[in-house]
């Protein structure tokens, strides 16, 4: 009752208006559509219209639009007018089904419909969008005259034209009839269903007469006949199928199928060589083409195609639903392929290949998913192999899409640079469509990897043109360039109009030549052409770095050629002597064919100026050049020759160069080839460049292509091993020209060392470098194998190297033993493999008496694995050590590319046991070191060469022999980490007693702390100093850099100039049994250290000498490195005493002041002398190498009367001749010079100590002779002119202790003892005697 309420009183009302509103309008809208002015609207919109470049007009619509329309006449016209015209034509339809996707129409009918040419059909703008309805029917279609003018199909034909039509989905039935009215004429009936229970049923018939409509669609020969049946019956679980199709009387169509209890098979034969159109397609598959394929119960699809140009095999499984259909586990196998055929590209040739995956179909979707993949692929003379993409491709609506990836591997065929960038494997992908429509190429992305190269790019492309193409790309490791990488553009109208763009960078490799990595360390270049109708526009090339730069430009013609350009090279600073740029000029003119080339050099080196002109033409496949100059200073060269690129032995060349030029005294080549006869002489003498000086060098070659023969020879001094080694040689030689080949023999020296070629050495190029020889050498022989392919196994042999022989040119002459060795290495796809082995016996140094040691190594390469181990066994004493290690390597194709891997590990292991001192003297160090050793180390897992473990030293000794420092009861623990080594305990024993202890750590990457305790310790063992020491030092490590400060005291020391060295440390004569005298030509180097050292010593620091004793207390500061000390601080005098001028003096006063290094210190020292009340003053001032020396007295008197009286005791007026000759050599002595001495001259003539003449004071000459007896005994004989002589005897049986015998005429006999006694000896010290 509410609801029957709710549509009562005002909203029925409401309800009957809108009701009565709506079906107004439908009514006016369909009175509008019937009217002329609707009629007016739908002829203009459709006359509109313009599908394909046709036009559509009407004549005098009527009907009602919502049902159907009628025109007096419709026509189609092109651009030429009209060529079809419709006359009462008619069609109706049903608006309803419209509305759910279904075209109904009830009839279509025409009276006449004529055909009066074919028409002019535009391009399709947009791609088919497939069918807009589901559902289709067609009631009624009726031509009642169909005429077809002459031209159309052949001669002119009417038919009547009746059928009708249902479709939806994959069911449907077609009723046609096309009867022919005229004399002649195409026959077409058909009465046939397909989809539902009867997959297909009924019957076609189809004449088509000779030059009819069907003839000429299908291309039958002219004046022959086409008929085709069609005949079906039955359903899904049983039924057949036949159909075929004759030329005249020939079959060109059979085709049976049939269908039992779900079980489908069909096969037939089709002759496409009688089909004039479809020559096209018989020419890419052949003329018969049969095939077999059959559907299981379980939807499996079988099926095979054979053709003339292959054999395909399909397999799959069906499946069917509402909105797709599939074939799933897709597999294709095509074989026995004729690809040029197929493709029509003549270069390709793919024999067989494969696909699988999934193939499916939804709609106007064709798609597959899958993998595509041949074993072997070729085009022209590059060859591929495991070829195979994956990924989808897909077909819809004329549009081809691809997203997959690419493998394949190069094989042969390649350019030797290609083959190393692209490497054993390629990787690739792509992404894009085309779209057959519109002829469109689309690549949203594309890339391409080896193992070198990868390029990568975008853009799109027509064959008609436009073009825009645009990436990048990138080389790695290309000859001496470590990358190349840049951008690349395409772009243009069309092919034969595109604009080409290039720009980018480039860096050397690391190991290229210094040159090329200072000239161009980032090489950068941009290339800019054109391709035009008439040829190549090059707008710009340019290359540039820091030292280099040139340009090209010009244009390649079909015929003509014009390049230009120019190149700089700043050497100065790079090549010695090279001042300013190095340029050049080059073009290129005339015909592509026959281009004139010309090239002109101009710089300046050590400043003269440096030219050169290569002038040439290409003729017939050759390079003819035609004058070759060039010259600098005095060297001149000249020539001329040609060369042909496709035979090069027939090339020619006649070259003379002769000249002197800096660091080469002379150059004379003569080089002859022509009718592939070579004669040449080239001779080199003087050269010097560095460590290199070749003082003659002769080369002589001649005989006929390809076999040369000829001598070489050479003197020069080379660096060998590091080090500088005279270098002769003599050897015969033979070259093969087109085998790569050279074969030497002869002798040669190495240092002094003859190495003579035992069995020939042949070096070979082809096609990698081969050397196989044998030399004699070192006492032993080396044989060696060497492949650098790794294709086979290369060898090594070392037979009885004596290392003796050996060390003299490796920089060890002190090494003796003997070294036998042999290696064998190979490549494989895991890396090399092979083994190695090496043996030393007896090894040792010489002049050492120390055990000999063998030393024993063996390695293994499995599949790049290296693994090693070493081990060191003295022939006496109860030691070892050994090594082990292991690591990875890789290489790149090549027996000397192999290195270790990147971010490889290297665990190293280092353990023994024993007497160190014959494995420490192998060293070859300076220092000598022995004791009992004990470690165990080891790497980790080998990230770095930082070891870890335990070491130790007891019962060990040390001796410097630089410095003299001798240490015994060495006792040592260290343990070593990654980080530090840790001294848990060490202490020793001087020479000749104390003790030094140290403990702490020493980072290798932080803060350091050691510290040392020095307990009067007397650590030298030398003649000449000795030192008692205490205190302490650290060693501390502060930003990788080590200081050793402390604070030490000197207890004594004692210096005796008289045996100190000239200069420098104190040096052993050791003679060497077998070598040389000098172990090593460069002397002993330390590590840096820095120094902050304080010390003191308030005396007992003896300085002696030959002519004076001298004690001296020091406060002074060592700073700078042990190598060169700097000082600051003093020396001061305690005592001491001297004997100048043959008189005793007394050292008074005396300072050495330290401001430096020690040969800068400043010296002041004062001598005193009194005798007869004049007090006599040597004074020494200044640097202590080159002091001032002054003579002065108190009183005051001249220098010769302070003399005199010093040296006789009286005026020099009152001095004896010979006494004068001595008073004017002592002045030059203090003067400093070399002044003749009488007396010393006559006492170096009679062996005498001493010689002296004099007077008494009554003015008696006497004569004093004294002679050492021995050390400590002296005598001495005083005579006069009358009178028996005085003898005096001196004897010293202990320091301090002196005993005088003398016997005087006068006096008579004396005895005298003395005794002395050091008074500044502290209490504890040892006795001075």
């Amino acid at each position: 009752m509410a609801w029957r309420s709710l549509f009562e009183g005002p909203w029925r009302r409401a309800g009957l208006i809108a009701c009565l509103v709506v079906l107004g309008l439908i009514l006016g809208l369909r009175s509008f559509l019937m009217t002329p002015m609707a009629h007016s609207i739908v002829e203009s919109r459709v006359e509109a219209l313009s599908v394909r470049g046709q036009m559509f007009a009407f004549d005098r619509v009527h009907g009602d639009l919502l049902s159907g329309i009628r025109a007096d006449q419709i026509s189609v016209s092109d651009g030429e007018g009209a060529w079809l015209t419709a006359d009462d034509a008619r069609v109706s339809w049903r608006l309803l089904p419209l509305l759910f996707g279904r075209l109904d129409l009830k009839e279509i009918r025409a009276e006449g419909l004529s055909v009066v040419r074919r028409p002019d059909l535009a391009p399709a703008s947009t791609p088919s969008r497939g069918a807009p309805f589901d559902e289709y029917r067609v009631g009624n279609l009726s031509i009642a005259n169909l005429s077809l003018a002459e031209g159309v199909a052949g001669p002119a034909q009417t038919y009547q034209l009746a059928g009708h039509l249902e479709a939806a989905g994959w069911t449907g039935l077609l009723h046609l009839d096309l009867i022919p009215t005229g004399a002649r004429g195409d026959e077409i009936q058909a009465d046939i269903s397909w989809g539902g229970d009867a997959l297909l049923e009924g019957e076609i018939d189809l004449t088509g007469a000779p030059d009819g409509v069907i003839a000429q669609l299908l291309g039958v020969p002219e004046g022959e006949a086409f008929t085709a049946t069609l005949n079906a019956s039955g359903g899904v679980l049983g039924g057949e199928m036949r159909a075929q199709a004759q030329i005249g009387t020939d079959t060109v169509l059979d085709v049976e199928a049939g269908a039992d209890r779900r079980t489908y098979q069909a096969s037939g034969r089709i002759d496409l060589s009688r089909f004039e159109r479809l020559a096209a397609i018989a020419q890419r598959f052949g003329d018969d083409i049969e095939f077999e394929a059959s559907v299981d119960p379980d939807q499996r699809l079988t099926a095979q195609i054979l053709a003339p140009t292959g054999a395909i095999e399909i397999t799959g499984d069906w499946v069917s639903g509402e909105a797709e259909r599939s074939l799933e586990n897709f597999v294709l196998n095509a074989t026995r392929l004729d690809t040029p055929r197929l493709s029509g590209v003549s270069a390709l040739d793919v024999s067989e290949f494969s696909a699988s995956g999934r193939l499916s179909q939804a709609d106007a979707k064709f798609a597959f998913d899958g993998r595509l993949e041949t074993p072997s692929l070729s085009y022209g003379s590059y060859q591929f192999g495991a070829v195979s993409s994956e990924g989808l491709i897909d077909f819809v609506s004329s549009t081809l899409s691809v997203d997959s990836k690419l493998n394949f591997t190069p094989e042969d065929g390649f350019p030797a640079s290609a083959q190393t960038a692209l490497g054993r494997s390629v990787i690739g992908a792509v992404t894009g469509n085309y779209s057959i429509s519109r002829s469109l190429l689309s690549i949203e992305g594309a890339s391409l990897r080896g193992e070198k190269l990868s390029v990568a790019g975008m853009g799109t492309l027509r064959p008609a043109g436009p073009v825009s193409l645009t990436g990048s790309f990138g080389l790695q490791k290309l000859s001496i360039m470590e990358t190349v990488s840049g951008n690349f553009g395409l772009s243009g109208d069309n092919f034969s109009n595109l604009e080409f763009t290039l720009d980018g960078r480039a860096q050397p490799i690391t190991t290229a030549p210094q040159l090329v990595q200072d000239l161009a360390p980032a090489l950068t270049y941009k290339i800019s052409a054109a391709r035009r109708d008439d040829g190549i526009a090059i707008d710009q090339v340019e290359l540039r770095s820091n030292a280099v730069s040139a340009i090209a430009s010009g244009a390649i013609k079909p015929d003509q050629i014009a390049l230009t350009g120019r190149a700089e090279a700043r050497l100065d600073g790079q090549i010695e002597g090279i001042d300013g740029p190095l340029r050049s000029q080059f073009s290129v003119s005339g015909t592509p064919a026959e281009p004139a080339i010309g090239l002109r050099l101009d710089g300046a080196y050590q400043g003269d100026p440096v030219l050169a002109e290569l002038p040439g033409q290409v003729q017939d496949r050759r390079f003819l050049l035609s004058a070759f100059d060039g010259e600098w200073r005095q060297l001149m060269a000249s020539g001329r020759g040609a060369i042909e690129f496709s035979s090069l032995q027939d090339s020619s060349l006649n070259l003379e160069i002769n000249g002197r030029v800096p660091n080469l005294s002379d150059l004379k080549a003569e080089i002859s080839y022509e009718g592939r006869e070579l004669a040449s002489q080239i001779s080199v003498s003087g050269f010097e460049s560095g460590d290199i000086r070749v003082e003659t060098a002769d080369l002589e070659l001649a005989g006929t292509w390809p076999e040369f023969a000829g001598t070489a020879t050479y003197q020069a001094k080379l660096p060998v091993f590091g080090a500088p080694q005279p270098v002769t040689g003599a050897h015969p030689l033979e070259l093969n020209a087109e085998e790569r080949s050279v074969i030497l023999e002869g002798d040669a020296t190495i240092g002094g060392q003859a190495i003579t070629i035992k069995s020939p050495l042949t070096i070979s190029a082809d096609p990698v470098l081969q050397m196989e020889g044998v030399l004699a050498g070192f006492g032993g022989e080396i044989d060696l194998n060497l492949d650098n392919s790794g294709a086979r196994p290369s060898r090594l042999t070392l037979k009885s190297i004596i290392l003796a022989d050996l060390g003299a040119v490796i920089q060890r002459p002190g090494l003796i033993g003997t070294l036998d060795g042999a290696a064998n290495v190979q490549l494989s796809e895991q890396g090399p493999v092979g083994s190695a082995s090496l043996q030393i016996d007896d090894l040792s140094r010489a002049g050492l008496d120390i055990a000999r040691a063998n030393l024993f190594a063996e390695i293994e390469l499995i599949d790049g694995r290296l693994s090693a181990e070493a081990n060191v066994i003295p022939s006496e004493g109860d030691v070892s050590l050994e090594a082990s290690l292991g690591t990875d390597l890789i290489d790149t194709g090549s027996l000397f590319s192999i290195r270790q891997a990147p971010d490889a590990m290297t665990p190293v292991r280092l353990t023994g046991t024993g007497d160190i001192a014959p494995l420490w003297a192998l060293a070859g160090l300076d220092l000598r070191l022995g004791g009992q050793f004990a470690l165990d180390l080891s790497n980790g897992d080998g990230r770095t060469f930082r070891f870890s473990g335990p070491a130790s030293l007891a019962d060990g000794i040390f001796e410097d022999g630089i410095t003299g420092i001798y240490l015994e009861e060495l006792e040592a623990k260290l343990q070593l980490n990654s980080e530090a080594i840790i001294v848990e305990q060490a202490s020793a024993r001087g020479a000749r007693g104390g003790s030094i202890t140290a403990s702490g750590t020493y980072n290798f990457n932080g803060d350091s702390d050691l510290e040392a305790n020095l307990t009067r310790l007397r650590a030298l063992r030398r003649e000449d100093v000795s030192t008692t020491l205490s205190g302490q030092a650290s060693i501390e490590r502060r930003d990788r850099r080590t200081h050793v400060e402390g604070d030490i005291r000197i207890d004594e020391m004692r210096v005796d100039l008289s045996k100190l060295p000239r200069a420098g440390y104190t040096t052993l004569d050791v003679q060497f049994e077998n070598g040389s005298e000098d172990d090593e030509d460069q002397a002993p180097t330390r590590e840096a250290i820095s120094l902050d050292l304080d010390v003191r010593a308030d005396r007992r620091v003896f300085v002696d000498g030959p002519s004076f004793e001298s004690e001296w207390g020091v406060d002074a500061r060592v700073r700078g490195s042990p190598g060169d000390p700097v000082l600051t601080g003093s020396a001061s005098l305690v005592r001491g005493e001297a004997n100048l001028i043959g008189q005793r003096f007394d050292l008074s006063e005396g300072r050495i002041r330290f401001a430096g290094r020690p040969a800068s210190s400043e010296l002041n020292l004062q001598a005193d002398r009194t005798s007869d009340g004049v007090t006599t003053m040597v004074i020494l001032n200044g640097n202590v190498t080159d002091p001032e020396i002054t003579l002065t007295s108190d009183p005051s008197l001249p220098e010769d009367e302070v003399l005199a009286r010093v040296l006789f005791g009286r005026s020099p007026s009152n001095l004896s001749p010979l006494q004068a000759a001595q008073l004017a050599g002592a002045a030059a002595q203090l003067a400093g010079g070399d002044a003749f001495s009488l007396t010393g001259e006559l006492q170096d003539a009679t062996g005498l100590d001493r010689l002296d003449v004099g007077f008494k004071d009554a003015g008696q000459a006497t004569r004093s002779t004294g002679k050492y007896l021995a050390d400590d005994v002296y005598l001495e004989i005083e005579s006069g002119a009358t009178g028996a002589p005085a003898v005096a005897l001196e004897w010293t049986p202990l320091r301090n202790v002196e005993i005088d015998a003398e016997v005087d005429p006068e006096l008579g006999p004396k005895v005298a003892i003395q005794w002395k006694r050091d008074f500044d000896r502290l209490p504890g010290e040892p006795r001075n005697d």
